[in-house]
C-alpha cells in the first residue's frame, strides 16, 4: 500500500524494467524514501524509530477509529510513517448524524472504547443475572417477623431470619411497628439490606455516570456494528467524496484492510491488487460508488474494463512466489 502510492508519486525509485519486487526489496525502498524525506519533515529524530517499525506494516497496522470523521483514526506506532511521508488515511465508518440515538450513543468513543462498553456491558448483566438466581441448596428464604413482648402484646422490634439466623433490628413502638410491618417483606437478603440500610435511589443516580452505557445504548451500538460490518456506510461514502480532494492520493481502511485510494473528476476508486486479476492487464482501479453494489473495473485511463469470465488457471510459480509479489499491478500494468 505505501509502496503503490509512493510509486504512483514516483518517490519509490523503481527502475521500469522491474515486473517483480521482494518485500525485502520493498521495505529497502520505502525506508530510502523516509530518509529523503528529512529535508522536508521537521521530526528528523522519528525518522530511525520510524524505520525500525516498517516491518510491522506488512503484517497488518494497528489502528482504533472513531466515528464522526474521515480522519479520525488512531494509530500506535506506526503512525509516523504516514505522516513523514504525508500520505493521508481515511476511514469512512461514518455514523449518519440524522440518527440521533444511536449517534448520541457512540459519541466521540473509538472503536476500542466501545467494545470495552459493551464488555462491561456483558459482565454487569451476567452478575445481576447471577444476584437474582439464587441456590435454593444453599440460601434459605429470608423471613421477617413481628416480635411481641410478654406484657401487652405491642411489637418491640423485626427480625429478620437468614440462613438459620435471627437478626433483630429497629426496636420500636406498635405504630411504627406496623408501618414497618407493611413496608417490610418477604424477600432476597440484597432487598431487605436495602430496606434496613435506607438505601434511597439518589444514590444510584448519582453514580449512574460510572456505571457504563445503558442497555439501550448497548442494543444501538451493537446494531451499529453488525450492520456496518464492512466499515464503510452510506454517509461515510457521502463524506469520502465530499473530504477528499480531486486528484488526491490516499489510504482507505475498509474492511480491516488498508487500499491505495485515488479521486479522480469526483469519483473515487481503489487500486485493485488481488492476485485473482492478475492476467486482467485491464483492471487496474475497481470504482468505490456503493457500499455494497455491483463492482465496475476500469483501466489506467479510468475507461470501464468489461471482464470476459472464463476459468482461471494458475501457474505454479506464480502460486509459489506470491508472497513475495508487491505492488503487481502497478509494476506491470501501471507502465
Amino acid at each position: 500500500m505505501l509502496g503503490n502510492i509512493l510509486s504512483l508519486r514516483n518517490e519509490l525509485g523503481l527502475s521500469t524494467d522491474d515486473t517483480l519486487i521482494t518485500e525485502a526489496q520493498l521495505l529497502t525502498l520505502v525506508a530510502d524514501s523516509l530518509i529523503a524525506s528529512l529535508n522536508h519533515h521537521e521530526n528528523v529524530k522519528a525518522i530511525p524509530a520510524t524505520i525500525d517499525v516498517l516491518p510491522l506494516l506488512t503484517k497488518g497496522l494497528n489502528v482504533n477509529v472513531k466515528f464522526k470523521k474521515i480522519d479520525d483514526i488512531e494509530f500506535k506506532r506506526e503512525c509516523p510513517v504516514f505522516g513523514i511521508l504525508d500520505i493521508p488515511v481515511y476511514h469512512g465508518w461514518i455514523i449518519d448524524p440524522q440518527d440521533i440515538e444511536t449517534s448520541n450513543a457512540i459519541g466521540s468513543k473509538s472503536y476500542d472504547r466501545l467494545m470495552e462498553d459493551l464488555t462491561d456491558l456483558q459482565i454487569r448483566n451476567m452478575r445481576t443475572l447471577s444476584m437474582n438466581t439464587r441456590d435454593p441448596e444453599n440460601h434459605e428464604s429470608d423471613e421477617v417477623v413481628k416480635e411481641t413482648d410478654t406484657s401487652g402484646g405491642e411489637c418491640s422490634g423485626s427480625r429478620i431470619r437468614r440462613d438459620g439466623d435471627w437478626v433483630t433490628f429497629g426496636g420500636t413502638t406498635s405504630n411504627e411497628a406496623s408501618s414497618s410491618a407493611v413496608n417490610i417483606v418477604r424477600g432476597s437478603a440484597i432487598e431487605m439490606t436495602e430496606i434496613i440500610s435506607g438505601s434511597s435511589t439518589s444514590t444510584s443516580n448519582e453514580n449512574e455516570d460510572e456505571v457504563g452505557i445503558t442497555a439501550r445504548q448497548g442494543e444501538l451500538i451493537k446494531n451499529f456494528l453488525e450492520n456496518n460490518a464492512s466499515q464503510l456506510t452510506v454517509h461515510g461514502l457521502y463524506c469520502l467524496i465530499d473530504g477528499i480532494k480531486d486528484r488526491e492520493l490516499c489510504v482507505l481502511f475498509r474492511n480491516d484492510h488498508f487500499s491505495t485510494m485515488f479521486k479522480f473528476e469526483g469519483a473515487l476508486y481503489t487500486l485493485v491488487t488481488d492476485l485473482g486479476y492478475i492476467y486482467e492487464n485491464g483492471v487496474i482501479w475497481e470504482k468505490l460508488s456503493e457500499v455494497n453494489g455491483n463492482t465496475v473495473f476500469v483501466d489506467k485511463n479510468f475507461r470501464v474494463y468489461e471482464l470476459e469470465i472464463e476459468e482461471c488457471t494458475w501457474d505454479d510459480e506464480i502460486l509459489k512466489r506470491k508472497n513475495d509479489v508487491c505492488c503487481n499491478f502497478l509494476l506491470t500494468k501501471w507502465s
